[in-house]
């Protein structure tokens, strides 16, 4: 949030966004918003497929588990909430394993999350280093075989006795094979691509000129860097800006419009839809 205080200049965001064609500027608007209601669907794409083994939920469950896991991912740190918030509305299935399949979800938006910026990495900083770039193919193989082999995994630390009975809660993950979970992969990768397209849409909107390639690159890389920085609430929005400024920072001066962007995106993924949450949430309890 520092750099929102200290370098946030209202003059030059209205000036940008006045730039824009009226009919541009709402065009760029609504296409936002298409794909954050995209990005909702895809999420509840996800969490059906994930529990189609398990439980049939409808779209509607899907959908309102989705708002409701934001609700509670929003006053947890790290977001892990929304594990809980997803498995709420189970009715058959024990809210526990809900909370240890949507932890593949997750786990599947992780490995894409990081293969792809830790390409983007290595091509952002111009790293010549061969053993830098060994090690950064190296750690991206051995998460995608984690991924790949989390029932084994699992299975594996289920033999360690003080640990039995946690990791049986897992047992639910051995019915996803290799087909199911590439199919995770590729709603997550589109997920993916949803909210980065965002992300794009809004710098144009606030203003920052920056080409395509190296917006994506920045932005893969700030993508990267926020799944190892611990969050929550307000700090998450400070860590987000700061990322932001950082990596499109490389490629435009305009740290008011990056700010704009990249708090306007939280607030339309996530802000919103945890208020919305909430009334599903409360409509569960009554």
């Amino acid at each position: 949030m520092y750099e929102f205080y200290t370098k946030f200049n209202w003059g030059v965001s209205s000036l940008d966004l006045q730039r824009l064609p009226i009919n541009q500027v709402g065009s760029i608007g609504l296409n936002v918003l298409l794909l954050g209601v995209l990005n909702i669907l895809v999420e509840s794409m996800k969490w059906r497929y994930l529990m189609k083994p398990f439980e049939q939920i409808n779209w509607r469950i899907a959908v309102s588990s989705v708002f409701t896991g934001l609700s509670l991912a929003v006053v947890t740190p790290n977001r892990i909430g929304d594990l809980a918030g997803k498995a709420y509305q189970l009715k058959t299935t024990s809210k526990i394993k809900g909370v240890c399949i949507a932890l593949l979800g997750h786990a599947a938006q992780f490995v894409i999350i990081f293969m792809i910026g830790a390409f983007a990495m290595s091509s952002f900083f111009s790293i010549q280093q061969f053993h830098f770039k060994i090690g950064l193919i190296v750690l991206s193989i051995v998460v995608l075989v984690l991924y790949m082999k989390i029932d084994k995994f699992i299975a594996w630390l289920a033999q360690i006795r003080f640990l039995t009975k946690t990791i049986m809660a897992f047992e639910g993950l051995a019915v996803f094979g290799f087909k199911q979970k590439m199919y995770l992969l590729f709603l997550s990768l589109l997920k993916y691509q949803v909210f980065v397209a965002q992300f794009y849409l809004l710098l144009i909107l606030f203003g920052v000129e920056i080409p395509l390639e190296h917006a994506l690159n920045a932005l893969f890389c700030t993508y990267f860097v926020q799944l190892f920085v611990p969050s929550f609430l307000l700090l998450e929005l400070g860590v987000r800006g700061a990322a932001a400024v950082y990596f499109i920072g490389h490629y435009s001066t305009m740290v008011a419009g990056i700010l704009m962007a990249s708090y306007t995106l939280w607030v339309l993924n996530i802000g919103l839809p945890a208020l919305i949450g909430l009334y599903f949430f409360n409509k569960k309890t009554d």
